[in-house]
Parts: structure tokens; C-alpha cells; sequence
């Protein structure tokens, strides 16, 4: 009966030792950062994107009040961090995911442009008098003519 519990023994180990060697193999971690403006001052709600160098989106968020982002539970590798903000040049920045920190700084505003299209037809007034009515309300002074054709 001991080769059977030996047996068993030894299988019980290889499956507990690949199941805590797992995570070595494919290592999560955090990845967070701060977005800023050109004078240092953060960004809330700016739409952080984490990329592959391939360019396959691997996943998206937005900077909280304090201009704070962050990704967990990244496969440690190398990625492309890519934020963007209304009135802001998007930027991208390589990044090799080992639970680190970064900022993302915003160099310079986007350009604005806004146009308006205002378009106008000139209308010719015509009156026909031959055809036409006017109608006048009384007044105490003022003298009424009617004309005719």
C-alpha cells in the first residue's frame, strides 16, 4: 500500500508546485500613474488607454479627481500608455509593467479649431398690385385711399 500513498504523495506535490508557480509565470501587477497639464497641475477624468506593442487594446480607464489612474492585475510586460483629455494633444508613452508609477504630462494644448458655416439666400420682394389687398385699421388721423387697377 505505500507505492499507491507514494504515488499519490508525489502527484499531490507536482500539482501543488505547479499551481504556486503559476503566478511566476505569468507575474500580475499593478500599474498606476498621475496625468498632468503642462504647468503640473493633474487632470481628472482623462481616458488612460493600456496597449500592446501589436496596438491590441488591453484595457481602458479614466484618471479620478486627483488625476490618478490605475490598472491591475497587468501580465508584467511591455506596453504603450496612451492618454487623452478635451483641449489636449493625446500622448503616448512605452512602458515595462512592473508595479511601477508614472506621470503622463501633457506638452502642449491642442489646437481649437471651431468654424461656422452661416449660409444666406437673398429673396427679392415682389409685390404684385394687381392682385393685392391692403387692409389698414382706422385711425383718427390719418386719411385711407383705396387703390385700384
Amino acid at each position: 500500500m505505500k507505492p499507491t500513498l507514494f504515488k499519490f504523495g508525489s502527484l499531490a506535490f507536482f500539482a501543488l508546485l505547479s499551481v504556486a508557480a503559476s503566478p511566476l509565470a505569468c507575474a500580475q501587477t499593478l500599474l498606476s500613474g498621475r496625468v498632468i497639464d503642462p504647468q503640473g497641475k493633474t487632470v481628472p477624468r482623462a481616458a488612460v488607454k493600456l496597449i500592446l506593442p501589436d496596438n491590441s487594446p488591453v484595457a481602458e480607464t479614466r484618471t479620478d479627481d486627483a488625476g490618478q489612474f490605475f490598472f491591475q492585475n497587468v501580465t508584467a510586460g511591455e506596453y504603450r500608455i496612451i492618454a487623452s483629455a478635451p483641449g489636449f494633444a493625446a500622448i503616448g508613452k512605452r512602458v515595462e509593467a512592473q508595479s511601477s508609477t508614472l506621470d503622463l504630462q501633457f506638452e502642449k494644448l491642442q489646437p481649437r479649431f471651431d468654424s461656422v458655416v452661416i449660409t444666406a439666400q437673398a429673396i427679392e420682394p415682389t409685390v404684385d398690385l394687381r392682385n393685392s389687398e391692403v387692409s389698414i385699421e382706422p385711425c383718427s388721423h390719418a386719411t385711407i385711399r383705396s387703390f385700384t387697377s
